[in-house]
């Protein structure tokens, strides 16, 4: 298996009945040795909002290209 170095932090906001109000996804990238970093190009949102057009498209979500 090859990585790419990519994941997702995903901050969520639910209301006291544990229903999705909001979030907010984050792109990481680890480089190497060193630490994870932002990701400037928001490659795992992209490759999020193209998963879900793809596999879920009825989906009322929406995300934005920004996270």
């Amino acid at each position: 298996m090859i990585s790419n170095g990519l994941a997702p932090i995903v901050k969520l906001y639910v209301n006291k009945n544990g229903e999705f109000m909001s979030g907010m996804i984050y792109s990481i990238k680890q480089v190497g040795e060193g630490g994870p970093i932002i990701d400037t190009e928001n490659s795992v949102v992209k490759e999020i909002i193209n998963l879900t057009a793809s596999g879920v498209p009825e989906s009322e979500i929406l995300i934005n290209p920004n996270g």
